[in-house]
């Protein structure tokens, strides 16, 4: 599900955090995620995310 964010825009940051824990409980040891230009900011974000699961971002 989408959440919306206090300025109106929508987010999948929380389904994308639950679908990388998923990959790796499941065993995966990389996931490659393909981005468009206008996810330029989503990026950092989703280091941190794996960074803070305990997973190398790169």
């Amino acid at each position: 599900r989408v959440l919306i964010k206090s300025d109106g825009s929508p987010t999948y940051f929380a389904s994308d955090v639950a679908y990388h824990m998923e990959k790796f409980e499941r065993g995966f040891e990389r996931v490659i995620d393909v981005w468009g230009a206008d996810h330029h900011g989503y990026v950092p974000r989703m280091k941190a995310m794996l960074a803070g699961l305990g997973h190398p971002p790169e």
